[in-house]
């Protein structure tokens, strides 16, 4: 029997990182709704980590519906069915495009946000500290790129599924940023005050976040097919 019908899908590391991401992501939505109610939905921090946490929870049924069928398999001793067991590849391009997603919130807390406030040291406590922003800035992007980046190494990301993962920040920008010019939404971030900037100020924001939103899809893409083979999980 080879080496992939001999591993597991809930042994693996990246199985206990998705679990504990999906709890700590839960976490930051109990608080996130308590402090902000309906209006947390405005804010690409709260989508960006819901979606997030959603990814990781699907993650966990079809890692542990791969399992059963490995172990299904391995009792039949149908080896060419068992060296088939894999994650769905939409299983894997939606924890790609949520893991991208929320290293640009990661990225955003603690370059942006934080000199935006009077005192830069209360803006980085208030930023990264302060009710769900922990878990949702901090704690469930990092887990992300940690078990997407290096322990879920099912099958290579293309290229072109970095413009893919682009994609939902893209459709953010474009909603806020139109809610704004209608006035039927103010902010949420201050980079969207439309009416408060130049436009050509909106304009280089909404570009600049883009470009950083495609890099880090690059990036992670590259941690994630770094050394990746088909024996590895």
């Amino acid at each position: 029997m080879n080496k992939k019908s001999s591993r597991s899908f809930i042994k693996h590391p990246a199985f206990f990182l998705n679990c504990i991401l999906a709890t700590l992501g839960l976490i930051g939505l109990i608080i996130s709704i308590i402090t902000m109610g309906a209006s947390l939905f405005c804010y690409y921090t709260q989508l960006s980590n819901i979606f997030c946490m959603i990814t990781a929870c699907l993650f966990i049924i079809e890692s542990i519906k791969a399992e059963r069928r490995k172990n299904e398999y391995e009792t039949l001793r149908n080896v060419t069915a068992l060296g088939a067991v894999e994650l769905p590849h939409w299983v894997i391009m939606l924890r790609y495009t949520a893991t991208s997603m929320v290293a640009v919130t990661f990225l955003i807390a603690v370059t942006v946000l934080p000199p935006m406030f009077d005192n830069l040291w209360q803006g980085y406590i208030q930023i990264l500290f302060v009710g769900a922003n922990f878990f949702y800035h901090v704690a469930c992007p990092l887990l992300s790129i940690l078990s997407f980046g290096f322990y879920e190494k099912n099958e290579r990301i293309r290229f072109t599924s970095t413009f893919i993962a682009v994609i939902p920040t893209a459709l953010y920008a474009a909603v806020t940023v139109v809610l704004n010019i209608l006035r039927v939404l103010h902010g949420p971030y201050p980079f969207l005050y439309v009416y408060e900037q130049p436009p050509i100020a909106s304009v280089l924001w909404c570009s600049a976040i883009l470009l950083i939103a495609w890099i880090l899809a690059v990036v992670i893409r590259a941690l994630h097919n770094r050394k990746i083979s088909k024996e590895q999980f």
